[in-house]
């Protein structure tokens, strides 16, 4: 039992600040990155999702664009023909 024995010879002050080291601030430390580390993963998903969806307009819209084009070219052929 000799850490018995060292803590019973530490002063008050230093005992006091040994607990709250033990039992306050390392609690918080790991709360602190268990926090971190959800919050970091699912923001990665939701920027994931969010590119997702962006590419998924941004490709309707070309689709939609190209269309409007192949119809403004049939039109011109047509008129050409004419």
């Amino acid at each position: 039992m000799n850490i018995v024995k060292w803590f019973k010879d530490q002063s008050f002050f230093k005992k006091m600040t040994m607990i709250y080291v033990i039992f306050a601030v390392l609690p918080m430390i790991f709360v602190t990155a268990y926090n971190y580390i959800q919050t970091s993963r699912i923001l990665q998903e939701k920027s994931y999702q969010d590119m997702q969806q962006n590419m998924e307009t941004a490709g309707k819209s070309l689709e939609t664009l190209n269309n409007m084009q192949d119809g403004t070219m049939n039109l011109r052929r047509r008129k050409q023909m004419s």
